[in-house]
């Protein structure tokens, strides 16, 4: 149990009614809501406090004290944490006299969600204080995604995305069947054609492959545009790799276990660009999740790719079975499809 945890085990009687005399610096903060007052801890009361002063992507711990009765020399100090238990950054300390302290700000490679968390120095001893609330530093402007769907082009190649060692070696996958997705009446496929704050995919497919499934580019060769983990709106896609087909054509494939190629390179249809894992949220049924897109933009945060959002979304269809060499114009929910 890390020090945050132990503040409740420690039973140290905390209260939220806030300070007796707050100045006009700790009202101020405490207007923000990332404050939380302790009134009479070992005779001191003390205010907690996270937050970004307005300036973006940085966290700033802050503290302020009013001395009540405690007496002795003390100090307290807050630290950074995130919503992973991860503590980052840098600490605040100030003495246990009246005083305010705002810690050096900590340079965010991305938005989150941010909160203090104070402990008290008293006689060598160290006490757990307590949270403050967490606050959200930094935000996320996604683009506006255009209206409809498209439909793959049966001009262009499209192909398994598995090969015939998926599964045990028998190559044969399962598209998931009605009711596993319920945003879209039981069909199977994804909704958010139109969604700007998520996976911009409605005819996106999830079928049945176990962890460690050699993975291809759906739509053939092209360059990789993105092969790494993802995050805010796409963070359920877990390891994920999107390919760039030409003519602003897209793919990606999610929940991969490990990715094969990396950003800028270029890949054949043979090419095997991840292994199929379970990585994001898969719903807990392991499976490969597969999409293809017109129009879309990559987008990141200070170099960090985020997703990929906009445009429109495409149902893939005429796709080619490769060990048969034939083809499923359309692929419906509990379908099962070989390479």
């Amino acid at each position: 149990m890390h020090l945050r945890r132990a503040a409740a085990a420690a039973a140290l009687l905390l209260t939220t009614t806030g300070l007796a005399v707050l100045t006009a610096t700790q009202a101020a903060l405490a207007s923000q809501g990332g404050c939380t007052n302790y009134t009479g801890i070992h005779g001191y009361d003390v205010g907690v406090c996270v937050n970004d002063h307005g300036t973006g992507l940085s966290a700033y711990p802050d503290i302020y004290v009013n001395r009540s009765a405690g007496a002795g020399s003390c100090t307290i100090t807050i630290q950074l944490w995130n919503d992973l238990n991860q503590r980052f950054g840098n600490d605040a300390t100030v003495d246990c006299g009246s005083g305010h302290k705002v810690g050096n700000a900590t340079s965010l490679n991305s938005p989150q969600t941010v909160h203090a968390f104070a402990r008290l120095n008293l006689g060598g001893t160290q006490y757990a204080m307590g949270d403050s609330p967490s606050i959200r530093i930094g935000t996320v402007t996604y683009p506006n995604n255009q209206t409809g769907c498209v439909d793959w082009p049966v001009t262009k190649f499209l192909q398994t995305p598995w090969t015939h060692q998926v599964n045990g070696g028998a190559g044969t996958v399962t598209q998931m069947p009605d009711g596993y997705y319920n945003n879209n009446g039981g069909s199977g496929y994804h909704k958010g054609c139109d969604s700007t704050s998520n996976m911009n995919q409605y005819y996106a497919l999830d079928v049945t492959m176990n962890p460690g499934g050699p993975v291809l580019a759906e739509g053939g060769a092209g360059t990789v545009v993105m092969a790494g983990d993802t995050q805010a709106g796409w963070a359920s896609c877990g390891k994920t790799v999107v390919v760039d087909y030409g003519g602003g054509w897209w793919s990606a494939v999610c929940h991969l276990q490990s990715v094969s190629v990396h950003a800028g390179q270029s890949v054949t249809a043979d090419t095997v660009i991840g292994y199929s894992g379970i990585t994001g949220d898969y719903g807990g049924t392991a499976h490969l999740h597969f999409s293809l897109m017109q129009g879309a933009q990559l987008y990141s945060v200070n170099g960090v790719p985020y997703g990929v959002y906009g445009g429109h979304s495409a149902k893939p269809h005429h796709m080619f079975h490769l060990g048969n060499k034939g083809y499923y114009e359309n692929i419906t929910p509990g379908m099962t499809m070989s390479y």
